[in-house]
């Protein structure tokens, strides 16, 4: 005897939530000093200078270790690219 499962509401329901629930956790992940190396592809030492520019990428400090919202990191990101200016030669 074979059953088969219907997709309710319900269901959808929950998972859209889930997934929600879980794109929002993505975003306020927390990054070690390792991890946001690794995600910047930056060495050890630059993230250290970092810490201690003008601009750091905000960061909070639990004992001796330093985490990094990954939203956070994306927003300095953007905050500090550079954006070239094309001349036009008309």
């Amino acid at each position: 005897m074979e059953t088969t499962k219907t997709t309710s509401t319900d269901d959808w329901e929950t998972d859209h939530h889930k997934n929600y629930h879980q794109s929002t956790l993505y975003q306020h992940e927390l990054l070690t000093s390792q991890e946001t190396t690794n995600f910047l592809r930056v060495s050890k030492i630059w993230l250290i200078r970092n810490r201690k520019s003008k601009h750091p990428i905000p960061y909070s400090r639990i004992g001796r270790q330093y985490l990094y919202e990954r939203k956070k990191v994306h927003e300095w990101i953007k905050a500090h690219s550079i954006k070239k200016q094309i001349k036009n030669s008309d």
